[in-house]
């Protein structure tokens, strides 16, 4: 009798430990599913570099991303002044960062962190090739400060930004009211209802009796922060043509 109650006792415990030891896997796979995803911690976070190209030099890419939404701009260079935009929305899937074009499409996916973008293949595995270093975009924060200050713009009231370097030189547009030409020696203020506005093709001619802003799409990149601009701009003011770039805020 004493016998069977120990041997009782034994199964019951070699149960529990059993038991216990499934739980604790379980629990352990479980919070291995639940891992959280990679998350961006900042918006607009910015990433830039040059992609390989089969047959040009390389590919400029730069991407946005905001708290909803990603913009790509893509150049390839020796190929004219193309710049082709790509928008959509993005998602998180553990450390796989997956863009989706408007339409829902699966446009790209990276390795992400914090400071890289590292491009994945379509099924979503490392690109293994001598060039596979090269398929990476590096963290901007000088570009993500920028786009900041545009951003700040735009929440004042300006709906078009230009500028040029050598001599520096700057131009505000609202829409709705005026227009501002600065230097670091002067500034002038033409109310907005004075210019007229002319469209031709990928061409916009903002003009009055003083000036003549010439605006068209094409790759501008700021000769001296680097920055991207989607659009090439042409200044005639008093008595002087100046150049830089532009882009719609």
């Amino acid at each position: 009798m004493k016998n069977k109650v120990i041997n009782i006792t034994i199964l019951v415990l070699l149960a529990v430990f059993i038991l216990f030891r499934v739980n604790t896997a379980l629990n352990q796979m479980n919070s291995d599913d639940q891992q959280p995803s990679q998350s961006i911690e900042e918006f607009p976070t910015v990433f830039t570099g040059v992609m390989p190209c089969a047959d040009c030099p390389g590919i400029e890419s730069t991407v946005l991303i905001e708290e909803e939404s990603f913009t790509e701009w893509s150049h390839y260079q020796d190929r004219g002044d193309n710049l082709y935009q790509v928008d959509g929305n993005w998602s998180f899937s553990g450390d796989t960062l997956k863009l989706y074009r408007v339409e829902g499409e699966l446009h790209k996916a990276f390795l992400y962190s914090k400071d890289q973008l590292q491009l994945l293949d379509r099924d979503l595995q490392s690109i293994s090739s001598e060039l596979e270093d090269q398929y990476s975009l590096t963290r901007s924060p000088e570009e993500e400060s920028i786009r900041s200050r545009h951003a700040e713009l735009r929440r004042n009231g300006i709906n078009f930004l230009a500028s040029g370097n050598e001599p520096f030189w700057s131009v505000h547009v609202n829409f709705e009211s005026d227009l501002i030409y600065k230097t670091p020696e002067e500034e002038q203020t033409f109310s907005f209802s004075d210019v007229t506005e002319s469209k031709e093709e990928d061409q916009t001619l903002y003009s009055n009796e003083t000036l003549q802003l010439n605006v068209s799409s094409g790759y501008c990149r700021d000769s001296m922060s680097g920055f991207l601009f989607t659009h090439k701009v042409t200044l005639q003011i008093n008595s002087r043509e100046l150049s830089g770039c532009g882009r719609y805020l």
